[in-house]
């Protein structure tokens, strides 16, 4: 687990607290509103009941599927929508060469939008 994790139960997203603001909650169950992210100790506040799960939702910076953050085959592909990832491109190749690029930025942002709302909007 790593600082900056989402955590997702049956009743949404948890948010994070620090060591003060945990010290102030009495241990209680229920559907968790908070967490505590301490090394590799995850504390939920309300605690779960019996038979509830969460979700750790992360992001990594891996994303080819050779499983690493560079191309390694002619082969790997993106972890990501990869049309997505081409109008991404487009933008900053256009802002590169000093070419207009609003209409492109315009139109990736929508996309990623979209796709964001679409994926339980979970940051990307």
């Amino acid at each position: 687990m790593v600082k900056g994790i989402a955590v997702k139960g049956s009743g949404g997203v948890a948010r994070p607290l620090t060591r003060a603001e945990w010290a102030s909650l009495t241990p209680t169950e229920g559907i968790p509103r908070y967490f505590l992210l301490e090394g590799q100790t995850l504390t939920l506040w309300p605690y779960l009941a019996v038979g509830e799960t969460v979700t750790a939702i992360t992001q990594s910076k891996n994303w080819c599927s050779a499983g690493g953050a560079a191309w390694v085959a002619d082969d790997d592909t993106a972890l990501i929508n990869e049309a997505l990832l081409l109008k991404g491109l487009i933008v900053r190749w256009r802002r590169q060469k000093g070419m207009d690029y609003a209409d492109y930025e315009a139109e990736f942002e929508a996309a990623l939008r979209d796709f964001a709302s679409f994926d339980d909007r979970s940051r990307i």
